[in-house]
């Protein structure tokens, strides 16, 4: 090993039957012996120049543009580098990888790059497999143009099922657990809706200005409860039924209720029956209606100028004071205790008697015989509006002496009193009169 081993050496092999030219090229140092390459110059392919080492043929360039014009091959022949007169380059095209900018093969890739690659054109293959770890974008798309046939895993980070494991065309019927907006719910047709696959209630709009709830059937009673939470307390219930439709307590019982059925008049029906405890009550500025005890009380607030007034046609009739007098007029029979004379505001017109009525009690009045009723009756009014006393008496006082116009007369027979004036009793000179000047 010396330096003294470097030499060229050319053989031209002139007159050889077996052998062609060559030149050995031998490199030395201090470390290494002779390394030595043979070029060989062959006569095939137009003249080849054959590089040979200890491992074979390293390197072959023949003069012919066609078919090959450069090889690098193995010691047993075998091509790593071809280029042919086509243009066509073939590396490693069998055993063997091909390393771009990177000295490690890692044994399975035939093409292994580190670094960018640039492509003006199509790159084709039958996978492309990314191995770059999360949180670096495996591709960069700079077009919006969507891929056709492209199929992918994720969504915006997420498995795709997790946004869409049904269909959501417009024909399809997707179930999901709950649905937000923050805009409106709209529905295109008539007749549809909500509906509850459960229960089979409907909510939907039949018409404009209109929203229908409905059963499962047509013969179905029809419920709405309004509660304080979801499931939580009633705080409201309407029913309807093929009869009847009203106001339901919390426990589902009758409160108050119309009968709908067509051709029946207005009515509300108060049911008492299970529910009897009296709801208490109105304060100030308030009042209420209640069917308690089997009957039913209207009852004016704490702060009450009246308990009611009867109105028609814009004008006042009548009205029961606090104290639970009637004022106005009154018809047909009275029970009761009558109270002071000036509690009635208006007398009873004689056109208004609709039958027989006894006016009610004043304490202290003799019996007044089988033409009434109650030994303490005041006086009647019968069906045609002739008013019967059991006595005319007076507080006044005997010497009062007012001038006299009218006077009180009977013709003798049917018992009515009438007013005479004297014109008229003079004129006839003939006067029966009657005076009456208390008892």
């Amino acid at each position: 090993m010396a330096h003294s081993d470097k030499n060229i050496v050319i053989t031209p092999n002139i007159g050889s039957s077996t052998d062609d030219p060559k030149i050995v090229f031998s490199g030395a140092d201090a470390n290494y012996g002779a390394q030595n390459i043979t070029l060989r110059v062959y006569p095939v392919n137009n003249g080849t120049l054959s590089f040979e080492g200890l491992a074979g043929q390293l390197l072959s360039l023949s003069n012919n543009y066609s078919g090959f014009v450069f090889q690098a091959n193995d010691l047993s022949g075998t091509p790593y580098i071809e280029v042919l007169d086509s243009g066509l380059v073939r590396i490693a095209q069998y055993p063997g990888n091909v390393l771009i900018g990177t000295p490690n093969d890692n044994g399975n890739d035939k093409l292994q790059v580190s670094g960018s690659i640039l492509s003006t054109s199509t790159i084709k293959g039958a996978t492309l497999t990314s191995t770059v770890a999360t949180g670096t974008a495996p591709l960069t798309v700079t077009s919006s143009t969507m891929v056709s046939n492209l199929n992918a895993q994720y969504w915006n980070g997420n498995s795709f099922s997790s946004y869409l494991n049904q269909g959501v065309r417009t024909g399809d019927g997707p179930t999901f657990d709950q649905v937000y907006t923050n805009g409106w719910f709209r529905n295109n047709a008539i007749n549809t809706g909500l509906y509850n696959q459960n229960t089979g209630s409907h909510f939907f709009s039949s018409a404009a200005q209109t929203w229908d709830l409905a059963g499962g059937t047509d013969a179905s009673a029809i419920n709405i409860k309004i509660r304080s939470a979801h499931n939580g307390t009633v705080r409201g219930w309407l029913y309807g039924d093929g009869e009847w439709f009203g106001l339901y307590n919390r426990n589902g019982e009758w409160v108050l209720r119309h009968r709908q059925t067509d051709g029946y008049s207005p009515n509300w029906w108060f049911l008492e029956s299970g529910n009897e405890s009296w709801s208490g009550d109105p304060g100030s500025d308030e009042g209420k209606v209640e069917y308690h005890s089997n009957r039913f009380y209207i009852a004016a607030g704490s702060n009450s100028a009246e308990i009611v007034r009867f109105r028609r046609s814009g004008t006042d009739v009548s009205y029961i004071d606090n104290s639970g007098n009637f004022v106005g007029n009154v018809t047909g029979n009275v029970s009761g205790s009558a109270g002071s004379a000036s509690t009635a505001s208006t007398a009873n017109s004689a056109n208004t008697a609709t039958t027989a009525t006894n006016w009610g009690t004043y304490g202290g009045v003799p019996s007044a015989g089988t033409s009434f009723g109650n030994a303490n009756t005041i006086g009647r009014s019968d069906a045609n509006g002739y008013t019967y006393f059991n006595y005319i008496n007076s507080n006044t006082g005997n010497g009062e002496n007012p001038t006299v116009d009218q006077f009180i007369t009977t013709n003798g027979s049917d018992g009515f009193y009438r007013k005479s004036n004297i014109a008229w009793a003079v004129g006839r000179r003939a006067v029966a009169m009657s005076l009456v000047f208390g008892r």
